[in-house]
């Protein structure tokens, strides 16, 4: 790109000071900067998302934690009964894993209903973003995410039970 412009310029006697006379775009500068551009998006959605997801899972143990808290006296009757430490900790993983898959479905539901929202409103103008949707595999990965978050967030309080 360098030599091109310096020999337009030696070949019309512009002056090596005069930077405006010859004016060039070049394409894979742009490109790269855009590529860099998204990168970066990306790498915020993804520190986003897992930000997310932590304090997901922190929320689930928490909330496991009072639940175990707050059901002591049932646990002591259902061991006073013959329930074993493992059938607490598994009632109590259980627990865990329902209630972090259901708000991972909720969340998919409202995230399909909003990108769908967004279709109808993206079809009206500009053909750039034609109809944003989430993959079944991207569903599906995702709710095993947060099958194996909402195991680890009951973890503690199963075993405090």
């Amino acid at each position: 790109e360098n030599k091109i412009k310096e020999t337009l310029r030696s070949v019309h006697q512009i002056s090596p000071d005069d930077k405006d006379a010859i004016g060039s775009v070049n394409i894979e500068d742009q490109f790269t900067m855009f590529n860099n551009l998204f990168i970066g998006i990306n790498a915020l959605i993804w520190i986003v998302g897992l930000g997310t997801l932590l304090a997901g899972a922190i929320g689930v143990s928490n909330i496991m934690l009072v639940t175990v808290r707050e059901r002591t006296k049932e646990i002591g009757i259902r061991r006073a009964l013959g329930a074993t430490p493992s059938n607490i900790i598994g009632q109590v993983l259980t627990e865990s894993i329902v209630l972090t898959v259901l708000a991972g479905i909720g969340g998919i539901v409202l995230g399909v209903g909003l990108l769908s929202a967004i279709g109808v409103a993206l079809s009206q103008g500009d053909q750039f973003f034609k109809d944003p949707q989430i993959g079944f595999g991207m569903a599906v990965g995702s709710l095993t995410i947060l099958l194996v978050i909402g195991t680890f967030a009951g973890f503690i309080p199963a075993q405090r039970a």
